[in-house]
């Protein structure tokens, strides 16, 4: 009987050691998809940096041509104003 017990003791301790393996690469597992997953949020922080700096400098482009377009079409108006005012004297 104490052999049984014995017995059943190493059994036991198989299994304990058999589960603490598995939850060492369940572990070791989890934390190699959490680092690639930081590094993936990593790079797509960096694009989307770039990307930030990129529509900055699109919208400086268009706020300068917004100005350009104002600009000229103050001038036109201007003309056609002088021009009617020319005609009608």
């Amino acid at each position: 009987m104490i052999f049984l017990f014995s017995h059943f003791n190493e059994s036991d301790s198989d299994i304990i050691s058999t589960d603490k393996k598995t939850d060492n690469k369940s572990l070791k597992d989890t934390k190699k998809i959490m680092i690639d997953e930081i590094n993936r949020m990593k790079n797509v922080r960096s694009e989307l940096l770039e990307s930030s700096q990129k529509l900055k400098k699109q919208n400086e482009i268009f706020n300068i041509f917004e100005e350009r377009l104002r600009s000229s079409a103050n001038l036109i108006f201007s003309l056609k104003k002088r021009y009617k005012t020319n005609i009608t004297m």
